[in-house]
């Protein structure tokens, strides 16, 4: 008798312990998600998404923002890299000359940038946004922070990798398109 309440209480200690092991698992599941999508920028003429807000009027929106400057921008996003490909958003956001090229080892300006990547109706996460912040500099890839996310991202923290893919060239406007790659996690508490 005394060896089958042994046996019960190592077999009640074992079951709680598998229980608790499950529920340790489950309040720190980890969902992921990775995103691409291509950034379709216009730098001049009637329909242009990037605009020099305030800073030197005599630079050239060509090469970004000079230290000093604010620039805002309301950018197309698309699911590929063509100016044809399915429109799926918008990003939205700001730009700040923020260091000097004298004070960086390659003389080139650092840019701070707070965006918000905005998916429309024709995205699978339509009605939900990605915040992004970060430091542009002139080595790409740049790595950005991604702090959070809205509706169907809400919750998902991580980096985005943008990356340049085509510059046109010749008479304005010029279109800038970039890559976006996000990697996106989410810790589900059960």
């Amino acid at each position: 008798m005394r060896s089958s309440s042994a046996l019960a209480v190592t077999l009640c200690i074992l079951a709680s312990i598998c229980r608790l092991q499950t529920a340790v698992e489950a309040t720190f599941l980890k969902k992921t998600v990775q995103i691409t999508h291509y950034t379709h920028e216009t730098r001049g003429g009637p329909n242009g998404t990037f605009l020099l807000a305030a800073g030197t009027p005599q630079q050239d929106l060509g090469v970004g923002a000079a230290f000093g400057s604010f620039v805002v921008y309301d950018n197309v996003m698309r699911e590929g890299a063509s100016p044809t490909s399915q429109m799926i958003g918008r990003i939205a956001g700001t730009a700040v000359g923020v260091v000097k090229p004298s004070s960086t080892p390659d003389n080139n300006t650092r840019v701070q940038i707070v965006m918000q990547h905005i998916f429309g109706e024709a995205s699978q996460y339509n009605g939900s946004t990605i915040d992004v912040v970060g430091i542009f500099f002139f080595n790409p890839p740049w790595e950005m922070r991604v702090p959070g996310a809205t509706g169907k991202l809400r919750g998902y923290t991580g980096y985005g990798l943008c990356q340049p893919i085509s510059q046109t060239t010749g008479a304005p406007p010029l279109l800038l398109v970039y890559r976006w790659d996000f990697y996106l996690t989410k810790t589900e508490d059960f």
